[in-house]
């Protein structure tokens, strides 16, 4: 697998390289609590592969182990186009975190909280 490394990339422009990606390689070491490159990745619909640190968080086809070997494995994969069906995961994340719902989520909470107080 080739991979490009462009260093910064100007905002008006960081749409376009996720949409031009294969897939989103994200070897982190601990799991954030969010990732703005990983929020940008699926809302973008790219192929997200994470490392295990994210088991749980998006499916595990898409999860390598924190090694070079899993890692490469991982990114032939999803070249040879065999993680295509996970792409449903990943708009399903995508659907599950839109601002919309996001919202509905807030909301619902400040209501229980209101209730609560009653």
């Amino acid at each position: 697998p080739r991979c490009h490394f462009y260093g910064f990339v100007p905002e008006e422009d960081v749409d376009n390289f996720f949409r031009a990606a294969d897939c989103a390689l994200f070897p982190y070491t601990v799991q954030m609590s969010s990732s703005g490159p990983m929020a940008l990745a699926i809302a973008n619909e790219t192929l997200v592969l994470a490392s295990d640190c994210f088991r749980g968080v998006v499916p595990d086809n898409l999860i390598f182990e924190r090694n070079s070997r899993s890692m490469k494995a991982k990114m032939i994969e999803a070249k040879s186009n065999k993680l295509n069906s996970e792409m449903k995961e990943i708009l399903k994340i995508k659907e599950k975190s839109n601002w919309r719902n996001i919202a509905k989520l807030t909301e619902k909470v400040y209501s229980q909280l209101q209730g609560k107080k009653k």
